[in-house]
């Protein structure tokens, strides 16, 4: 199973491909398996549950095309800080579309 779902069969060799998977298959084993468990456990014992995933990240930064979002990458948009502009901590120019995005997460996070 771990072969079938973490392998793009149509670009196998690319060593950049094996990269991202590889990256993928660490992810979901250290990150995402255990918060789907803990918010498992947390909703069997009746409390209201809530689990999102955010993968967006801001254009200007200078990341590397096989890196996704990181652990934390979503607390600049949960406290408005594209809607203020660049602070010393969240140096990213901001776009129009990540004020929109830090709209939207500030309302589900209230």
């Amino acid at each position: 199973t771990i072969k079938f779902m973490y392998t793009d069969w149509a670009d196998r060799d690319n060593p950049e491909t094996r990269r991202k998977t590889l990256v993928a298959l660490f992810t979901d084993h250290q990150w995402v398996e255990p918060a789907v468990a803990t918010a498992d456990l947390h909703a069997q014992y009746g409390s209201p549950t809530y689990f999102y995933a955010f993968y967006h990240h801001c254009q200007s930064e200078m990341k590397p095309s096989w890196a996704d979002s990181a652990h934390g990458d979503e607390v600049p948009y949960v406290f408005g800080i594209p809607m203020i502009g660049p602070t010393e901590l969240f140096s990213c120019n901001f776009s129009k579309n990540d004020v929109m995005l830090s709209a939207v997460v500030m309302t589900y996070w209230t």
